[in-house]
């Protein structure tokens, strides 16, 4: 039975210089929140951390060349006006304790990984949706949220 105090929440800010999580998704690894946001107009991808200490800070565990893995630096696309933006690619899911991200290419309709190590993109799935949803457990269950959770009711 629940003690009928509503549990604390507070928002954790993406990284620094980036507004939304549109082509990028959460993940966690070893007790750390992490993120995955495109950046250079998708040319590379940003995998962050949560800092332990600091429910505000992120810190920078890889920079990914997509570049490299697909071959091309053309990745954000608009209309003619110039109005509308999408990438080629979406990130999906990310997973760094099996150092893989996956990703949709939107062009090829094509479900992919990228390791993480070395760089290599592999075909998971020909012809597939672009509308994957990923799985992630409760982030206040990770230790770093718990821990800052404790500290602020200590206040």
């Amino acid at each position: 039975m629940g003690s009928g105090i509503p549990p604390r929440h507070f928002t954790v800010k993406l990284p620094h210089g980036h507004s939304d999580l549109v082509s990028g998704c959460f993940g966690k690894s070893s007790g750390f929140l992490q993120c995955a946001l495109p950046e250079e107009s998708g040319r590379t991808v940003a995998v962050f951390n949560l800092d332990s200490y600091h429910s505000d800070k992120w810190s920078l565990k890889y920079r990914l060349s997509m570049g490299i893995a697909f071959g091309r630096d053309d990745f954000l696309h608009g209309d003619d006006e110039g109005w509308f933006h999408w990438l080629d690619y979406q990130i999906v899911a990310l997973d760094s304790e099996k150092k893989v991200l996956f990703l949709v290419d939107k062009v090829r309709m094509k479900l992919l990984s990228y390791d993480i190590i070395t760089g290599k993109l592999s075909e998971v799935e020909d012809g597939c949706r672009t509308d994957y949803l990923y799985y992630v457990a409760c982030y206040s269950k990770l230790p770093i949220l718990s821990s800052l959770e404790h500290r602020q009711e200590t206040l």
